[in-house]
């Protein structure tokens, strides 16, 4: 969580909101989805009981999951490296017993 800026978290947050609302709600806004932030944050978007994503919300949710993607692969990455000579080893020993 301390990884990621506030901005990416809440851009994650609301793609997986958005996206609850598209695959179960046809993106029909319903009163579970009113009374989260997310519902704040896109309220430009909703037209009656409807909500339409723009090219430009597509490109930052795109950016925000390819920033924790970069994160994740970074941390991956910094603990497999340490662990790196130890993991191969122990694969080796317990494979030849």
């Amino acid at each position: 969580k301390d990884k990621i800026s506030p901005e990416c978290r809440s851009n994650l947050i609301d793609l997986i909101n958005l996206r609850n609302v598209i695959v179960h709600n046809n993106g029909f806004i319903d009163e579970k989805f009113k009374n989260t932030k997310t519902f704040s944050r896109v309220e430009d978007l909703i037209e009656g009981e409807l909500i339409f994503i723009n090219i430009e919300q597509i490109d930052k949710y795109l950016r925000s999951v390819l920033k924790i993607i970069i994160t994740v692969e970074k941390i991956f990455h910094d603990i497999f490296s340490a662990e790196m000579n130890k993991l191969i080893a122990d694969h080796y020993f317990n494979n030849m017993l």
